[in-house]
């Protein structure tokens, strides 16, 4: 009787709060055992799963080890899982009832099929297994996952898990899930990891009964993992995965930002490889070749300014004229003040001056590996702001190491923005073809040949 009392309360509660509560028994009601099929291959799942065409969503997490906080981890769960379409999404996990298998029930609840996949050492060990899990593949292997020891080869397990699913979230994880959640990063494939703690008593009873050390971080492998991998993903997770470069995954859907980042990526490394650097000496070269600039540029506005300054007395200017050269004058003085005419006695701004140093360091390294690559690869240059660029040698540089495999565009719709830059002359100025200029760009330094320009 107080079971028949307790369900409506609980989806009363539910409703109000309109949220999903598991109502015991319901889902167990609507679970039963699962299909399984044992001794299968990486190959064999895979197939099954783009047969069936729906998104492969695999949830990562503690098994045995279990949750400090078992509520705080469904919580979770269920936060991701309303976001997903049971019409669209499969809700894969590992089959086995305990820990994150626990999020099965509240998947076939809301009306996902499920399925598992796990190692034979499951069967033959007798694990038990979710009753809400339709279907489950029992892989052939010999190790319960992770990477085969003293490789970086996935067991035929993880393999299955990796290249099987769309996409991943953990909630917690050990080994297995850290090795599977780091292959499956550097697959491109999207990763969702939400730290939680392994329950304190199991791990320390599990330590205990090992001989080891009582631990203190409850973490578990893969938060550790995920943290010292944060820099093998570049942009906002919930963005597309759009490309790799160097194995650095790159979330997003802009195709000039993913151009940037593999760009970058990539002549640093080139940069490297080349030694090429920067010394003190051309920073200070470089920063009294501005300063030379910024003396001329004070010289030829200030005496634009004296002739307009003269010309505006004129009686005999019209309206039209004298309007014209009073706004001429306005963006002189305003440019003689951003060039600081007026000077500073004043000491340095130690801020200023690092930010000066940063400037020309970036300047003159990207000079210099523009120049490495014009020698290296040829083609046409172009004028820009920020100095002359050898727009061929990049688009060779960049195919090259496109087929190489140094990085991968995985979003094909971006595709053809990525390549336009460099394919699409309309957008550019070239210098002459044979031209002196042309000779000149990279011949010396501009701050070393007393040129006027960066463009020059």
């Amino acid at each position: 009787m107080q079971r028949i009392m307790f369900k409506p309360a609980l989806t009363i509660l539910a409703a109000y709060l309109g949220t999903f509560v598991a109502v015991p028994g319901d889902a167990a009601a609507a679970c039963q055992s699962p299909q399984q099929v044992k001794g299968a291959t990486p190959a064999q799942v895979r197939s099954h799963f783009a047969a069936d065409g729906r998104e492969v969503v695999t949830f990562m997490g503690y098994s045995g080890a279990g949750y400090e906080d078992h509520g705080a981890m469904l919580a979770q769960a269920e936060r991701i899982l309303g976001r997903l379409d049971p019409k669209r999404v499969v809700i894969n996990i590992g089959a086995t009832v305990d820990g994150i298998g626990a999020v099965y029930p509240v998947a076939r609840q809301r009306g996902f099929a499920t399925t598992g996949i796990v190692s034979m050492e499951a069967a033959r060990s007798g694990a038990e297994l979710s009753h809400c899990v339709d279907l489950v593949f029992f892989v052939d292997d010999t190790t319960w996952g992770g990477y085969l020891p003293g490789t970086q080869a996935l067991s035929p397990t993880s393999e299955a898990m990796v290249t099987s699913s769309d996409r991943f979230v953990a909630i917690g994880g050990g080994e297995v899930a850290r090795d599977e959640l780091l292959a499956a990063r550097r697959l491109g494939k999207p990763v969702t990891f939400i730290p939680a703690d392994m329950n304190h008593v199991v791990a320390v009873k599990k330590a205990a009964h090992r001989g080891d050390p009582l631990p203190t971080d409850f973490g578990g492998a893969a938060a550790q993992a995920m943290q010292a991998d944060a820099g093998r993903t570049y942009g906002d997770a919930k963005a597309p995965v759009a490309g790799k470069v160097l194995g650095k995954v790159v979330y997003t859907r802009d195709a000039e930002e993913l151009r940037f980042v593999v760009l970058k990526a990539l002549t640093d490394r080139y940069a490297r490889e080349k030694g090429i650097s920067v010394t003190p000496q051309e920073k200070a070269d470089f920063l009294r070749w501005l300063e030379q600039g910024r003396r001329r540029d004070i010289e030829q506005n200030a005496a634009r300014r004296d002739e307009l300054t003269r010309r505006l007395k004129a009686a005999s200017l019209s309206d039209t004229e004298r309007k014209a050269l009073t706004s001429e004058l306005e963006s002189v003085n305003q440019l003689l003040g951003a060039l600081g005419e007026a000077g500073s006695a004043a000491a340095p701004d130690p801020q200023e001056t690092q930010a000066r140093e940063q400037i020309a360091a970036a300047f003159i390294l990207q000079w210099k590996i523009n120049r490495a690559l014009y020698r290296q690869y040829g083609g046409r240059i172009i004028f820009q702001q920020g100095g002359p660029e050898p727009l061929d040698a990049y688009r060779k540089f960049l195919r090259e190491k496109q087929a190489r495999g140094n990085f991968t565009i995985l979003n094909k719709d971006l595709e053809a923005a990525f390549w336009s830059y460099y394919v699409t002359d309309s957008i550019h100025s070239f210098y002459p073809r044979g031209s002196p200029e042309e000779a000149q760009v990279f011949s010396a330094p501009p701050w070393s040949r007393g040129a006027s320009s960066l463009g020059s």
